[in-house]
């Protein structure tokens, strides 16, 4: 999982708030300005008011210009020019709630749209790069961190909107008195000095909280999944401290990164009335300014310093909140970076009449010491049962995932009756597949939902006749409510064999012609594995069978066997054939697995062990 701290820029950033939401984000940008330059004529009509009001502000209208012009056209009357004041500031409250609404438009655009990237990104990318990937990590970042993104476009367009109202008061300012606005300038200047290392420390409090956020969220996840096993050894108290801890250290670094936050703000407010008063000191002592252009000046500035503390803060939320983005924009480049080809919209099934074969595979993980796979040449008969065995880190679940053509061999490639299956023909052969891994994941929901997932246009018959197929009618008869019934969070209302049935019935709903299970029946008490077993023979000859297997009561009764030691190939034939070679690796699997080779424990040692 790619971490924080790649640069995103805010500059970056902003260019992909529009790539997720152009139109939203140019609409809200457009109606920002519109309501800057209407704060400004509500402002520029002060003095006119004034003047008809018969106070002397001492600020001539300019005669020429755009200002000047539509200071032209202003009635002299001064009931028409409050209705004049009234309309415009009216029409400001309406384009503030359309901003507002187009801003949050642009807000849920951008979270909507990346999550939806990210998913597609993630199922698209190629199996290498998706499978060293943290499944609680993965969640954090589909969730916390976007929900911080989202914040950090809210931040982002407020801020804006508050700099461009604050560039107005400030031209305001200068038209006022050019001079004072110098002075104010100055002072601004001397308050914004550290902005940048306030921005930079908010950057470093966004990275901290970053990765501690992420590891509260992944250690309550695997905490949570744990926790009967955490009750049943009795250490529920220990796990819950050390989730308490995570939960402080959070905490404590939260409020030092607001307190941070807080003390900028107050810096700001307090340097902006120093500020004021000097300008005020100025216009009084040493200009002489006229009471009514110093009311408006006041007034000027009373609007002026919250738009610069809110566009700081904006700013200083901003930096904080950019390392969630920079996560997000991490993972994006990772997975699109190792995207496969786009899946094409419908590919008929490759018909499998004579074999199914891996020719000279080899295959190493990335950072892995040594290959997977080293050479591997294996043929899978057509309409029979395939069993492929050997100890753990032999390369049995490698192989299947390179069948499934989930991983590219360095070498080697899969042949279907000779004809080899490149990336061309891969959703033709993802098509024609069954898989049923062995932590097969159920849905909340009906016994149809469930089996239908992978083929959610299929019929009641349909389901129906896969249950039959897998052998779960009876199960289905002894349910309340049949094809309707819920089974549970991760099928929790059903038994191992009855979800394993429920998993077999959705692969074989997909009318596999290879049906691939992956230690599919290794949690089984021995009974339902022998009766899943009955139920996978009898699909053969229509369905040609895979199943990758540590138990060798399973492979014995299947047609035909592979032997794997340590990514190679070792031996592959009939059981019995295999079982009786001279230095057998099947038949030494077979004896450790029985318990004849087992030297008997002295119960003296085993009390005191």
């Amino acid at each position: 999982m790619p971490e924080p701290g790649r640069g995103l820029s805010i500059r970056r950033f902003a260019a992909m708030l529009f790539r997720a939401a152009p139109r939203a984000t140019v609409v809200s940008v457009v109606l920002m300005v519109i309501v800057a330059l209407t704060e400004g004529i509500s402002l520029l009509l002060l003095v006119p008011l004034l003047a008809l009001a018969g106070v002397t502000t001492g600020v001539s209208a300019p005669q020429s210009g755009i200002v000047g012009r539509v200071t032209a056209l202003l009635p002299h009357s001064l009931g028409l020019l409050l209705l004049v004041y009234v309309v415009v500031v009216a029409s400001r409250a309406a384009l503030e709630f359309a901003e507002t609404v187009a801003s949050v438009t642009v807000q849920t655009e951008v979270t909507r749209s990346l999550r939806e990237r990210l998913y597609r990104a993630l199922i698209g990318a190629r199996w290498e790069t998706v499978a060293p990937l943290r499944g609680a990590r993965l969640a954090h970042v589909f969730t916390t961190e976007l929900e911080r993104v989202s914040l950090t476009t809210h931040e982002m367009l407020s801020g804006a909107l508050q700099l461009l109202i604050a560039l107005i008061y400030a031209g305001a300012a200068v038209a006022i008195s050019p001079g004072l606005a110098l002075v104010a300038a100055g002072g601004a200047v001397i308050l914004l000095l550290p902005a940048r290392r306030q921005q930079r420390q908010a950057r470093r409090d966004g990275d901290v909280l970053t990765v501690l956020g992420a590891e509260l969220f992944v250690g309550a996840t695997e905490e949570v999944a744990t926790l009967k096993m955490a009750k049943s050894a009795g250490i529920a108290s220990r796990v819950a401290d050390r989730f308490s801890k995570r939960g402080r250290v959070h905490a404590r670094a939260l409020i030092m990164a607001h307190a941070r936050y807080r003390a900028a703000a107050a810096f700001l407010t307090a340097g902006a009335a120093a500020a004021l008063a000097v300008v005020v000191w100025v216009a009084v002592e040493r200009i002489h300014l006229a009471p009514a252009s110093l009311l408006i000046l006041l007034f000027v500035c009373a609007r002026l310093v919250p738009r610069i503390t809110a566009v700081q803060g904006s700013f200083l939320i901003t930096a904080r909140a950019l390392p969630a983005a920079e996560a997000v924009q991490a993972l994006l480049d990772d997975l699109e970076g190792a995207a496969e080809r786009a899946e094409r919209p419908t590919s008929a099934p490759l018909e499998v009449r004579k074999s199914v074969e891996l020719r000279e595979v080899t295959y190493q993980y990335p950072g892995a010491v040594a290959p997977a796979l080293r050479g591997v040449s294996v043929s899978i008969p057509a309409g029979r049962v395939t069993a492929v065995v050997g100890s753990s880190g032999a390369g049995k679940s490698t192989l299947a995932d390179v069948l499934l053509l989930l991983l590219t061999p360095a070498q080697g490639g899969l042949f279907v009756d000779d004809t080899p299956v490149g990336d061309e023909l891969r959703d033709a052969w993802r098509a024609s597949i069954g898989y049923v891994p062995q932590e097969t994941h159920l849905f909340h929901d009906s016994v149809r939902e469930n089996v239908r997932w992978v083929a959610p246009e299929a019929t009641d018959d349909d389901v129906l006749e896969a249950l039959r197929m897998a052998g779960a009618s009876a199960l289905l008869a002894r349910l309340p409510r049949g094809l309707d019934t819920l089974i549970g969070d991760r099928g929790t209302l059903l038994s191992g064999g009855e979800r394993q049935r429920l998993a077999l019935a959705r692969a074989l709903l997909r009318r596999p012609r290879l049906l691939v299970l992956d230690e599919a029946t290794s949690a089984l008490d021995p009974e339902s594995e022998r009766a899943i077993r009955h139920t996978i023979a009898s699909l053969t000859p229509a369905v040609t069978v895979l199943t990758i297997t540590h138990r060798l009561t399973t492979a014995r009764q299947a047609d035909h066997v592979v032997v794997l030691d340590h990514g190679s190939l070792v031996a592959s034939g009939a059981w019995e054939a295999l079982v009786q070679l001279e230095d057998s690796r099947l038949a030494s699997l077979w004896a450790a697995q029985l318990g004849a080779d087992d030297d008997p424990v002295p119960q003296s040692t085993a009390r005191s062990s």
